[in-house]
């Protein structure tokens, strides 16, 4: 159902016109000898002419809510085309006709938000060409803009809606097939909408296969996609080019901007092809979501990106412009993913980067170019047994590692960070090989790496932001790496060590007591 909170009607005068060039016309009845025809009888002119050969290629250029534009060129030598026109599927010979000269034409006196076919053949001074394939058009709405927000949970409602014709909605459209009674099965009826300043939100519609009918949606506040069960496509929202709120409409998480979740028949994001930025995006359990290729014209997301459940994508294909995130880049549970290829052009995370739980996910070398993260969190990715592309000096806060299958830090790179280091859960992890060039570094916690003998790879370290923190590694025998660190660095900060083979106090650290 929806209401009105205020009707807006608006109007534009049109000017009514065709593209001609000294174009002749008489009237039922006149015989000049040299006019052209114009609706002379209910049948398309006859000729006693043998046919002339031709081909036109013909171009809609515009439509609008009265009227449409169309040109055509050919290889042919017509001198006069002729078009026949009306309402969708009549038939030739029974629509309305006119002649031309000229390779262009405006059809006039339209109905708005209907349906026409038209015809085109060419005429020439020994014949006439054949008629060409019918195209179709359907003309725009054109009645201002639907002030309120407006909630359409059944068919009917859809289509009684589509008939005010409106071009806009000042406020959310909520298309939502929760209740199940006369499910919404087409969309087409709403396609005079072009802009909606609210939320777009489309749920529940288990009957939905397609957006046909949202071809003319130029602009929304936000895109809100969910438990849409059947939807295969969304396609018909390639002409979205904004996406204008960073906010948070309605207290939801995971709202503005771009929300698509739980639509598991969506194998493609085609259709968001022409957005460049976006406040917040959030791809959610689309199980058979095949690939990103969709988003490649995204550069920025000014607030956070997550990808979460989608359990075919094997790579970030489809990101490669993308060049910013402003707060959290998350991509957890992509059980396909073998690679992060597609975000060599990252530069930039303002918070957080997470990766989560890839069972399949083997490299990091397209984080290779970030300059830029305050935390990267690295946790449960059971295959990954490197971190090469991964440039600890970049990291501003914190970096935690969680992973089982990691035996070094072979291909990372750092000389320096102030960025607290976690390493925990490395079940494979013997020593901290691959660090050895780095001297400075924030806070440090080791924990939980059952096969970590020693801390080699630490040699380097000059200085510890203020706290040291070894426990739980339970066949850990060896702390003389870090001997430089205490007695040449004079660390004086915090020393828990605890529950490994051995716990040496900082004062036997510094006895060189330390094996």
């Amino acid at each position: 159902m929806f209401t009105t909170l205020k009707l807006n009607f608006s109007y534009r005068n049109i000017t009514v016109f065709l593209i001609l060039s000294l174009l002749l016309s008489c009237s039922k009845g006149e015989d000049s000898g040299e006019g052209i025809k114009q609706n002379p009888d209910e049948n398309s002119p006859e000729t006693n002419l043998t046919p002339c050969e031709g081909n036109l290629n013909v171009n809609i250029d515009e439509v609008g809510s009265n009227s449409a534009t169309i040109t055509w060129s050919t290889d042919a030598n017509f001198t006069i085309y002729e078009l026949e026109y009306g309402l969708k599927d009549f038939t030739l010979g029974q629509g309305s006709t006119f002649q031309v000269y000229e390779t262009s034409a405006i059809i006039n006196n339209l109905d708005i938000n209907t349906n026409y076919d038209f015809y085109i053949r060419g005429l020439c001074t020994d014949g006439t060409g054949n008629w060409t394939s019918p195209f179709s058009i359907t003309t725009i709405c054109n009645e201002g803009f639907f002030e309120g927000s407006v909630r359409l949970e059944t068919q009917s409602e859809v289509n009684a809606f589509g008939e005010m014709c409106y071009s806009g909605i000042n406020g959310n459209l909520n298309i939502n097939g929760f209740f199940g009674n006369d499910p919404i099965t087409s969309l087409e009826a709403l396609s005079g909408l072009t802009e909606v300043t609210g939320g777009l939100f489309i749920e529940y519609n288990d009957s939905l296969l397609q957006l046909n009918g949202l071809e003319g949606l130029k602009s929304v506040n936000h895109l809100h996609l969910y438990l849409n069960r059947n939807l295969v496509s969304i396609e018909s929202l390639s002409g979205l080019t904004e996406i204008t709120s960073i906010g948070n409409p309605q207290g939801l998480e995971d709202v503005a901007g771009i929300s698509i979740g739980d639509c598991y028949a969506l194998t493609s994001l085609e259709g968001l092809q022409n957005i460049n930025e976006v406040g917040r995006l959030s791809i959610r359990k689309n199980f058979n979501l095949e690939d990103l290729q969709g988003l490649r014209g995204v550069k920025q997301v000014t607030d956070r990106l997550i990808l979460y459940q989608n359990s075919k994508i094997v790579s970030m294909e489809g990101l490669n412009l993308l060049e910013y995130v402003g707060e959290r880049l998350q991509i957890d549970n992509l059980n396909s993913l073998t690679s992060l290829n597609g975000l060599e052009s990252l530069r930039t995370v303002g918070t957080e980067l997470r990766l989560y739980y890839n069972d399949s996910l083997v490299s990091l070398e397209a984080l290779s170019n970030l300059q830029s993260v305050d935390e990267l969190i690295i946790r449960s990715n059971e295959m990954l047994n490197s971190l090469s592309g991964i440039n600890l000096d970049v990291i501003e806060n914190t970096f935690w590692l969680e992973s089982r299958s990691l035996v070094n830090f072979s291909g990372i790179t750092a000389t320096a960070t102030s960025a607290l280091l976690n390493i925990g859960y490395c079940d494979q992890l013997t020593s901290f090989s691959g660090l050895e060039t780095l001297v400075e570094a924030g806070p440090i916690y080791i924990n939980q790496n059952k096969s970590l003998v020693n801390l080699e790879g630490l040699d380097g370290l000059r200085s510890v932001n203020n706290f040291i923190q070894i426990t739980d590694n339970t066949i850990l025998s060896d702390f003389c790496n870090l001997s430089d660190l205490v007695n040449i660095g004079g660390f004086s900060g915090e020393w828990n060590v605890s529950s490994n083979l051995l716990n040496p106090s900082l004062l036997e650290m510094q006895n060189g007591n330390c094996n």
